[in-house]
């Protein structure tokens, strides 16, 4: 959720592009195989107009990277509400969304089928795996284990490793170490694994014969609202909501939707099906006009 999650708790934009339309040349580490479409760079921004511009400059392809090839970019101009087909998934059945989120996106699903949007409420039993899902089809592409590549080739020791991130000592962040932990664990390797990396795939058909190729899906960006500082550690799998998708190799706009009575940003993932990215970005434009985009925080207006 490198893109999504800080332009979610920011309340800015942020687009994560259809798998293999940005090459990941120039990216450390870089992934090896599948995971070069899974885990891709794009674009993040105040203003909703900003995405396709940026996205056009960056769009590949690129000798560099074997899975990056060449997409013909629709005219976001030319999309309307009218007609258009809406999934509306409130969560995926384990991770719980607070309700000032849920009712953020039907206030989005709402909005849409007063435009004429056809909306259908959903929910999608493939998605209560998510997790396992995301963490089997990585380890699938893998070449190298994660720590392997913290190590520059040479795996590092995570055990040592989070014991030096403990007294402030290790060059590695704690959800890297994370990342490298989870590597180890059952879910991502084996004959459980090949069942989830199998049902990615089936998911990934369903979801986007259910979107349909002039459709989107809502979902959410996140569980809650931006949370303190380290907060995210003590609930580490929220993010899932974007990796997901990130397997999926689905495009995925992050559109904020105002603020909370704290301040804090509200928003909501819209999803298209590959190489529709013009789609969301068409979307972000529209809902930017009805729910006000970008919002300078309070500081901002106060001149501090």
């Amino acid at each position: 959720g490198s893109i999504r999650l800080p332009a979610f708790f920011c309340g800015v934009f942020g687009h994560k592009p259809t798998g293999g339309m940005v090459p990941c040349s120039g990216q450390f580490p870089k992934p090896h195989n599948d995971a070069l479409r899974y885990d891709t760079t794009g674009p993040l921004a105040r203003h909703a107009e900003d995405l396709l511009p940026c996205l056009r400059i960056v769009a590949g392809p690129d000798v560099a990277d074997p899975e990056c090839r060449p997409f013909v970019l629709g005219d976001a101009a030319a999309v309307t509400l009218r007609g258009l087909s809406v999934l509306n998934v409130p969560d995926n059945g384990v991770t719980p969304v607070s309700d000032e989120l849920r009712a953020a996106q039907q206030q989005v699903a709402s909005y849409l089928s007063a435009c004429g949007a056809t909306v259908v409420n959903a929910r999608l039993p493939l998605l209560r795996r998510s997790l396992e899902i995301w963490s089997a089809m990585l380890g699938e592409a893998a070449e190298e284990s994660f720590a392997a590549l913290l190590g520059e080739g040479e795996a590092i020791s995570v055990g040592r490793e989070l014991l030096r991130w403990a007294l402030g000592q290790s060059s590695h962040t704690f959800p890297s170490l994370g990342l490298a932990v989870m590597e180890k664990l059952p879910l991502a390797k084996g004959a459980h694994a090949r069942k989830m990396a199998a049902l990615g795939r089936q998911l990934q058909a369903e979801v986007e014969a259910l979107i349909g190729a002039q459709g989107i899906m809502l979902y959410p960006s996140y569980a809650s609202v931006a949370p303190p500082h380290r907060q995210p550690l003590r609930r580490p799998f929220r993010w899932v909501y974007t990796a997901i998708v990130n397997v999926l190799e689905l495009p995925s706009t992050q559109v904020p939707l105002g603020l909370n009575p704290e301040g804090l940003p509200l928003g909501v993932q819209v999803v298209a099906c590959r190489g529709q990215d013009h789609i969301t970005i068409a979307v972000a434009e529209q809902l930017q006009r009805a729910f006000g985009g970008w919002v300078p925080p309070q500081w901002w207006h106060e001149g501090a």
